[in-house]
């Protein structure tokens, strides 16, 4: 899966490159909710667009976005339904990267995720995690995690 991030105007011509470079490739875009506008029964992979305003680039480094920013819009667009991606691959993806290399700074992964609404459910990670390995992580998260864990068991009975 690829992301491109590009100002607003510029969509639909690079929707149209993009078909005629990648003819295997499935495109998602639109502004802030990509839609998917190239359909295939036998994709190779899939390319997502999305449109912002070209004075605000958010959380950007150079050319590319950070990777704790395109975990947390993974997680969002497969929570909503935008992308064909399960919540299960989402989250064992999040699991590696969590517990692997230091690739990714928590910190940032849950300011992210605040901004996403998805706060909740970082911290929840967090704490079922830290039961299984060692985390670098404040304990902050696993406690908030905890909090947040009983009061979805608390609504949900």
């Amino acid at each position: 899966m690829i992301f491109i991030e590009c100002d607003r105007v510029a969509v639909d011509s690079l929707v149209e490159l993009l078909a005629k470079e990648y003819p295997n490739y499935e495109i998602y875009a639109g502004i802030k909710k990509p839609v998917l506008k190239i359909r295939l029964a036998d994709r190779e992979a899939s390319i997502v667009i999305i449109a912002r305003e070209g004075k605000t680039r958010r959380e950007v480094e150079g050319a590319h976005p950070k990777l704790e920013k395109c975990l947390v819009d993974l997680l969002y667009y497969s929570e909503k339904g935008i992308l064909p991606i399960s919540l299960h691959d989402i989250v064992d993806l999040w699991e590696h990267y969590l517990t692997g290399t230091n690739l990714i700074k928590f910190s940032e992964l849950y300011r992210y995720s605040l901004r996403r609404y998805l706060g909740w459910f970082v911290s929840i990670f967090a704490y079922h995690l830290s039961k299984k390995t060692t985390l670098k992580i404040d304990e902050r998260h696993f406690k908030n995690g905890m909090k947040n864990l009983e009061l979805l068991k608390l609504v949900s009975t």
